[in-house]
């Protein structure tokens, strides 16, 4: 099967997921029994993104040739057959996110660009040259009608999911490498300056920077009312969503560079580290410290 990078995707009681033997696979969840393995390219380090409503898993391929080294693929959910490809000339690391009503596959590359495309046939719908390279998913409010991104040229950008008109821009002073979160009027975002931005949707407004204890690579979680993310530190720290107040922290033994995930009952938080260790934690009631 070789190296693995991409993050699995658990879906009705089957899982997916690619890996650098350039196949992409699913699994029964219960057996670890290989439903399918499709070869769709040299190499895929990319998440999938599944849209069950096409019967899709979306996903970036990535090929050892001089032109076209990368492409954004679809796949029969079913099947794991390949139904089309849009290509691209760096190599796709980055996961798309699907906007429902506009039917578009929306994603970052390393092209320096944030491009739609069509999930019928993979045709390009919308590109914006963005001037860096997009390496993690961007994120969609299709009630709001926009796109966030961030790039590792320190930007964050807000972009028309219609057109792919950018609205307004958040410059950092450092790069990011990592998903914003979008949570009521309010857009929530790392950087490697070590500090957590938030800013207005609709005027693009700097409404408040916190400084943190580290490099932030996490994607922000929205959970119970606070805003949930990690650093290169190891601190695990979650704010109030509403009042930007520090509500809790924890100090794990390696660094967070994934986002944090809770359990369904709301009790505990799963916390992967990049020293390929996994944690749970509980969190306790009242001021939601660990």
């Amino acid at each position: 099967m070789g190296l693995i990078r991409s993050s699995p995707v658990f879906f009705s009681d089957l899982i997916y997921f690619g890996a650098y033997n350039g196949c992409v696979y699913c699994l029964d969840a219960e057996s670890g029994e290989v439903v399918w393995s499709s070869l769709v390219s040299d190499c895929v380090g990319s998440s999938p993104h599944l849209v069950p409503s096409k019967n899709l898993l979306i996903i970036g391929t990535e090929y050892s040739r001089a032109a076209n080294k990368g492409g954004m693929a679809a796949l029969d959910l079913e099947t794991g057959c390949k139904l089309w490809e849009h290509p691209l000339r760096f190599e796709q690391h980055g996961s798309a996110e699907y906007w429902e009503e506009g039917e578009l596959v929306v994603f970052g590359s390393c092209d320096g660009t944030l491009t739609a495309i069509s999930a019928e046939d993979g045709r390009l719908v919308w590109e914006l040259t963005t001037g860096g390279r997009i390496k993690y998913p961007p994120k969609i409010s299709g009630a709001k009608g926009i796109v966030a991104c961030a790039g590792d040229d320190g930007v964050m950008r807000v972009v028309s999911l219609s057109d792919g008109v950018q609205m307004h821009s958040t410059e950092t002073e450092g790069i990011c490498y990592t998903t914003p979160l979008i949570y009521g009027d309010r857009i929530f975002f790392g950087s490697t300056d070590t500090c957590l931005y938030v800013t207005s949707v609709e005027s693009g407004d700097l409404l408040e920077r916190i400084p943190t204890s580290g490099k932030i690579f996490s994607e922000p979680l929205y959970f119970d009312g606070n805003v949930i993310f990690g650093t290169t530190n190891g601190i695990l720290e979650e704010i109030c969503a509403d009042t930007l107040q520090t509500r809790g922290a924890y100090l794990f033994p390696d660094a967070i560079v994934n986002k944090v995930t809770p359990t369904s009952d709301g009790r505990s938080l799963i916390v992967p580290t990049v020293n390929n260790r996994i944690f749970s934690i509980s969190r306790t009631d009242g001021n939601r410290s660990y």
